[in-house]
């Protein structure tokens, strides 16, 4: 059994590197977002003050009642636990289903292909070489473009520095969310547990911001995925350091020792861990500045060591190395570990 389920994970790797994500309206990632904008629309109070997005002016929480605090609060929670219970629920009934098939190889097809809609290693590295791509031609607003893509803070405004430096911090962060993370709950818990993170993440990501409307509303989703992401984004963390040392360009001992001083920098203590690495690693500052829908938002600098050099192209190339690097040693270390444990409790 442990076999076949690494075999699986291993096999949707390959087809990841291969094909990249399956992206269409049926992804089942897909699926999810449609099924937390239901579950969002069916759950938020119609006569909430807070009907705003989060766009234009920002109210404090001192403006709204306590009660009404507690009840986003709870409506959210219970969100969290119908997204998490559905999506849990439905790829256990698909894996218990094809099980009573009598063909074990069907029911490795599918896991497999299950394990290839959780990854997303080539979408992340395909959608940040696009801005790469662009600066290449030396076209700043394709590259824009294509940044916003990828990222959610406005890009329109970015120069050429700024724009590689958040596509560097986007690759970083997607090191641990988009890579080693599915990874860890896939060798873990097989899809089931993949998907329940793949759900998490995908909440996050929708719902998780600190707005007016979703302050509360969508705390349970951003606090379980911090949870969720505490352990694979420190293995991201190492895993990037030992790529320095591997790869030509890149500091093994910078990034260590940035790491070290700046990983809780960051305002999410998960980001910082992968960020501060590849800010050591290519010897750049990251962090710092930036806008979200047009409110500047301040972040502390990482890097910043005082023999740091200035952005170039190739940093984006150079991330994209550690972070295919990172995800083949996960897959690696991961297979050895689940061996030997096999071969210690035979």
């Amino acid at each position: 059994m442990i076999k076949s389920h690494l075999l699986a994970v291993i096999l949707g790797f390959l087809l990841d590197l291969a094909a990249g994500d399956p992206y269409s309206t049926y992804h089942p990632v897909v699926l999810i977002g449609k099924l937390i904008s239901f579950f969002e629309e069916l759950l938020y109070p119609l006569n909430s003050d807070r009907v705003s997005t989060g766009k234009g002016e920002e109210r404090s929480d001192a403006d709204f009642d306590e009660a009404e605090n507690r009840s986003l609060l709870f409506r959210g929670v219970i969100l969290v636990f119908l997204v998490i219970l559905i999506t849990g629920s439905v790829i256990f009934t698909i894996l218990t289903l094809v099980r009573r098939i009598p063909f074990r190889i069907l029911h490795l097809i599918v896991e497999t292909l299950l394990c290839w809609s959780v990854l997303a290693v080539k979408s992340m590295g395909k959608e940040s070489m696009r801005v790469f791509d662009a600066l290449s031609k030396g076209d700043l607003d394709e590259a824009r473009h294509a940044l916003s893509m990828i990222v959610g803070r406005d890009t329109d405004i970015l120069e050429k520095d700024d724009i590689i430096r958040t596509d560097v911090e986007t690759v970083a962060e997607g090191t641990c969310d988009a890579v080693i993370a599915p990874f860890f709950y896939l060798f873990l818990g097989g899809p089931v547990l993949g998907f329940i993170y793949k759900a998490v993440n995908t909440m996050d990501s929708m719902i998780g911001y600190r707005n007016q409307r979703y302050e509360y509303f969508g705390k349970c989703a951003a606090r379980l995925d911090d949870i969720m992401n505490y352990i694979p984004s420190r293995i991201g963390a190492v895993l990037i350091i030992l790529c320095a040392y591997i790869f030509p360009e890149t500091d093994g001992k910078n990034a260590f020792s940035v790491w070290q001083k700046d990983r809780y920098s960051h305002d999410s203590f998960n980001a910082g861990q992968t960020e501060s690495a590849a800010a050591g690693a290519l010897n750049i500052r990251l962090g710092g500045p930036a806008f979200y829908k047009g409110i500047k938002k301040e972040r502390p600098f990482m890097g910043k060591t005082g023999h740091e050099r200035e952005p170039e192209d190739l940093d984006i190339k150079r991330t994209n190395r550690m972070m295919y690097g990172a995800a083949i040693l996960f897959v690696i270390i991961s297979v050895l570990v689940a061996m030997s444990l096999s071969v210690l409790s035979s």
